[in-house]
């Protein structure tokens, strides 16, 4: 019975999909086109003349986005999907622009584990101050730790790009361990966090010899990036990336001209925690506050094959890749036992694999594509600290 139904809803899925788009996922509506993206620094951009625009992040060119809600056919599409064990991606599902490479290996570089105040955190910092190219925050999700940032894959994946950018990274963990989520309450004076984490960055910066002049650029993830959004108003953040979130709107409202260039960097099946309709209200907010620079990157599914864990996380072998991919591919629930099996003895491995189901679900997670964009785009709007 249970496999009539489900037969019936998958096929009932790949119509809609069809209907919808041809059976793929269109990157379009993203305003950083990542086939001719240019992250070259641009500091003199005019401002709006019209409010109800917005900034092309790759361009100094105002344009006028087209909004588009999601309709029935989306809705019922995205129900559908919560009803599957697991995504329907294969070579030809999931692709938005041809093949999209992920971004490269994890670079060797040892992260360390540290309190500042009572604040509890990790960085790694392998560069000589005359190389350092600025400090990079970092903040997680809700039920993570600082030490994700150098433990989970896609977590690494993200810290590995901004290395690459000679950033200093700043990992800070929140304050409730209950949740693990971020305060994201506004006006600042009124949220924990904030005022913990302004007063950590300034000591962990003197006591590590660097300059209050050294520019600094932020990413958030979901609480974190909500988070994020209100911090800025307390740290001179250069540049700030708000993934799977449209950050808090008090915060964006209360924007001024110094608050920092924003790109917002959601999912494209993401129809409930960061929508499309949200990320555009949020990105209208800060072009009508003046903003430096607003963006926005849309990440299509990643696609799925025999190897995509293992090329996630080089510790899940090619062989446990494998079988993970056959089991989904005989859609039945059999993730979560292969990841009981003996090749996943380690809890930090097999949290790593879960990681990187929900990414492949298009879930509510941080997916590392186009984390090389984003590292650039980060780096070419620094400015010097006042």
């Amino acid at each position: 019975m249970f496999a009539s139904i489900y037969i019936a809803a998958t096929f009932a899925l790949l119509l809609l999909v069809k209907m919808r788009d041809g059976g793929q996922i269109s990157s379009q509506q993203s305003l950083l086109d990542t086939k001719s993206l240019n992250l070259s620094s641009s500091r003199t951009i005019d401002k709006p003349a019209n409010p109800d625009r917005t900034l092309n992040a790759s361009s100094s060119q105002v344009q006028t986005p087209k909004e588009q809600k999601p309709g029935v056919v989306q809705r019922v599409a995205a129900w559908f999907r919560k009803l599957l064990p697991f995504p329907l991606l294969s070579r030809d599902h999931g692709y938005s622009d041809g093949a999209i490479p992920l971004s490269g290996h994890t670079l060797e570089s040892g992260f360390r584990s540290v309190r500042i105040g009572d604040v509890d955190g990790a960085y790694s910092n392998p560069f000589a101050p005359t190389k350092l190219r600025g400090v990079a925050l970092l903040f997680h999700g809700c039920s993570q730790n600082a030490e994700d940032w150098f433990s989970l894959p896609e977590h690494k994946l993200v810290s590995s790009e901004l290395l690459r950018q000679r950033f200093a990274l700043l990992a800070l963990t929140s304050q409730n361990r209950v949740t693990g989520c971020w305060s994201t309450r506004f006006p600042s004076r009124e949220n924990e966090d904030v005022m913990r984490v302004k007063v950590a960055v300034r000591q962990w910066m003197t006591e590590h010899q660097i300059a209050s002049a050294v520019p600094i650029t932020a990413l958030g993830v979901s609480s974190g990036a909500t988070m994020l959004s209100v911090l800025a108003h307390e740290l001179p953040i250069a540049s700030q990336a708000l993934y799977i979130s449209p950050g808090n709107q008090r915060a964006l409202r209360n924007a001024s001209d110094k608050y920092p260039s924003t790109l917002f960097v959601h999912l494209a099946t993401d129809q409930y925690y960061a929508p499309p309709s949200s990320i555009a209200a949020a990105r209208r907010t800060l072009v009508r506050r003046n903003v430096a620079l607003v963006g926005e990157l849309s990440l299509p599914n990643v696609p799925f094959t025999a190897t995509t864990f293992h090329d996630h996380e080089p510790q899940l072998t090619k062989e446990v890749s494998q079988r993970l991919y056959e089991a989904a591919q005989r859609n039945e629930n059999k993730i979560a036992k292969v990841l009981r099996g003996e090749a996943l003895t380690k809890a930090a491995i097999r949290r790593g694999a879960l990681q990187i189901a929900r990414v492949l679900r298009g879930g509510h997670e941080l997916s590392a594509l186009h984390a090389d964009k984003v590292a650039k785009w980060l780096g070419s709007q620094l400015r010097e600290v006042l």
